[in-house]
């Protein structure tokens, strides 16, 4: 898994994720300066059912796990959102985020009630990393299919909440780690994507919030590769 110079991209720059980055941590800065921000923007189901019809978005910019969630998914952001941008262009990067972090709000009213965070949307870009990965591993940077295996791993353990949940965090860590160092590189591409897929399908049985996300990245992903590829043949 290389720096690929040769292969073209869809933009050279990374404005979407320095955008969607800076305007997640200025409402993250607002939340820990003025708590009842965290409360007016999280999901809370009588207060949509009140007519808060911000609450459908608004918990995408506000984290309600502490500092841990705040480092792991700004982190998270400026890791995979930049070459996740580059292949895809901006607006595909946005529907990755928006396409996938919104439908799981709803999903994440009957699952998790009241929790907010950029995870969910983050697991949107993830998703179309893993289609990247199994199409072609070239010019995708080692940090971020590896942060988003670890991440997704760590989501598993903490579902299954037992020494299972330690042991499934193994299995992948030893997929990835195989992946990375057997065969070409396209090979340690699908592995290290169908690890990923695996891990959320997962956390969709365990009605985690961050598996339905990664498999609709993942199939948002597909799709905007199709269309180019049948734009390309014309």
């Amino acid at each position: 898994m290389e720096r690929a110079t040769t292969r073209p991209t869809s933009s050279d720059n990374a404005i979407a994720t320095v955008a969607i980055l800076a305007i997640t941590a200025l409402f993250t800065a607002a939340q820990l300066l003025f708590p009842a921000v965290l409360g007016a923007l999280r999901r809370d189901p009588a207060a949509l059912a009140a007519g808060e019809w911000w609450r459908l978005f608004t918990p995408l910019l506000v984290h309600a796990d502490g500092l841990p969630q705040i480092v792991t998914n700004l982190l998270g952001i400026a890791l995979v959102g930049p070459p996740v941008e580059r292949r895809y262009g901006h607006a595909g990067w946005l529907l990755l985020y928006f396409g996938a972090g919104l439908p799981t709000e709803l999903i994440g009213y009957a699952w998790e009630p009241y929790g907010a965070g950029a995870s969910i949307a983050l697991c949107g870009l993830i998703g179309g990393l893993l289609v990247w990965l199994a199409e072609q591993a070239e010019g995708v940077p080692l940090w971020a299919p590896l942060f988003g295996l670890c991440l997704l791993a760590a989501l598993a353990g903490a579902a299954l909440a037992s020494t299972t949940g330690s042991a499934a965090g193994a299995v992948l860590a030893g997929v990835a780690a195989s992946a990375l160092l057997r065969g070409s590189s396209p090979a340690r591409g699908r592995y290290l994507a169908g690890a990923g897929i695996l891990a959320a399908l997962l956390l969709t049985a365990l009605r985690n919030n961050h598996g339905p996300p990664v498999l609709i990245g993942a199939g948002i992903a597909a799709l905007l590769l199709w269309r180019r590829a049948a734009a390309a043949r014309r």
